[in-house]
């Protein structure tokens, strides 16, 4: 813990004590209108905790990230994490020297590093495994379930004494959904299947009787109703494991396939990619992103364990061939997004067992890490040693882990 933020605590646990200790002195003897205004100044209090803790300076000394291209892979996971782990598997947003800690979404951006790097180690050898366990403990730091008749979820800052933030982005909650799953199949533990279904709860309470899910928690003072690919595709993978995991509710799987029908109002007929949302106004966003090709990707292999018929992956194979043609002209340039899109595709080709879609993608792989290495971003720089990692990997050994 920072020596500063240490104070920053001592300080605000003092205010809450008195603030505390006064409501309990007092409560019987005064009116219940200043109780209730001693309750406001504990979370004034809290509040102020919050705003201090994911504003302290990280005490990173200014730097620029080096050339990550010239890094073999573990090298550069292995700088990433020299450069931006701060303590307790927390990271630093960026290095200007007076950083927030990562957001959730950042944070979750190492945590895809740290997993890849856990996969492709010998398995004698624990380094990247207890990085990636220490990261997934600090995910607790994000965990906001104070947020009155909206479930528990990840909100996007760090925060201490369970302060609230003032939103919450769903499809941060759905990349930490998909991840537990994802753990959950590796280890058949069930803490990782009920985070991954408090992750999904998130989605699920942000849906509309149409099918589409907005992109933040509609919380009162929302004034963003965008509902992008991203909150949508994203709840497909983890909705579809959970019911096939044991939770047979079927829930889960009308929401998935509704959320699929929904998604495709969002198709380019001219070029068969996917576009990135629907503004709050209705109008549609006409931007094409990799990683939201990457999840319509991952959403039609999910669906097709269901059914298979009605969910073809030819439909994967139609559209990674589409993307990797679209994107192969017009250019990668975000690695968070570009290492998302790539092992959306990866996974693809192993099961199709598709030799030119894997040609594609390691071609695809090398033009995108190329663009990806200089940034002081902890996303774009984990994204950045992610793709290392993916580019350095036998595509061979890659899929004997799918």
């Amino acid at each position: 813990m920072f020596e500063s933020e240490q104070n920053i605590r001592g300080e605000v646990q003092l205010w809450v004590r008195k603030a505390l200790g006064l409501l309990t002195t007092l409560a019987v003897a005064i009116p219940s209108t200043y109780v209730e205004e001693v309750k406001h100044v504990a979370d004034d209090a809290k509040n102020v905790s919050f705003l201090l803790a994911h504003n302290v300076k990280s005490f990173v000394n200014p730097q620029t990230p080096p050339d990550f291209e010239s890094f073999s892979a573990k090298e550069a996971v292995d700088m990433t994490q020299e450069m931006f782990h701060v303590t307790d598997g927390l990271y630093a947003d960026s290095l200007d020297g007076a950083t927030w800690f990562a957001t959730v979404w950042h944070h979750s951006r190492v945590l895809d590093m740290l997993n890849i790097a856990a996969l492709t180690q010998d398995e004698t050898d624990t380094h990247y495994t207890d990085l990636r366990d220490k990261a997934e403990d600090a995910l607790g730091y994000y965990m906001d379930d104070n947020a009155g008749d909206f479930p528990p979820g990840y909100d996007p800052h760090y925060t201490i004494f369970g302060a609230k933030d003032i939103e919450r982005f769903v499809d941060d909650n759905l990349w930490l959904a998909q991840h537990y799953m994802d753990r959950y199949t590796e280890t058949r533990e069930d803490t990782y299947i009920n985070k991954s279904r408090i992750a999904v709860d998130v989605a699920l309470h942000e849906q509309e009787a149409d099918g589409g899910v907005f992109w933040k928690s509609q919380f009162a003072d929302e004034q963003n109703h965008d509902r992008v690919v991203v909150s949508n595709a994203t709840a497909i993978p983890p909705l579809v494991d959970i019911y096939l995991g044991g939770y047979a509710n079927d829930e889960y799987i009308d929401s998935a396939e509704r959320i699929y029908e929904w998604l495709q109002q969002l198709k380019d007929p001219k070029t068969g990619l996917y576009f990135d949302k629907f503004w709050s106004n209705g109008e549609i966003d006409e931007t094409f992103y990799t990683y939201v090709q990457g999840k319509m990707i991952e959403a039609t292999i999910a669906l097709n364990k269901i059914d298979p018929a009605r969910y073809p992956l030819s439909t994967a194979v139609e559209l990674a061939n589409a993307s990797l043609d679209y994107f192969g002209r017009s250019g990668y340039g975000d690695a968070a997004f570009d290492s998302i899109y790539f092992q959306s595709v990866m996974s693809l080709a192993s099961i199709v067992h598709d030799a030119d879609l894997a040609r594609k993608v390691s071609n695809g792989i090398d033009s995108a890490r190329g663009l990806a290495h200089r940034s002081n971003n902890v996303s774009r720089v984990a994204g950045a040693a992610s793709l290392a990692l993916l580019d350095e990997m036998e595509l061979a050994e890659w899929f004997k882990l799918q």
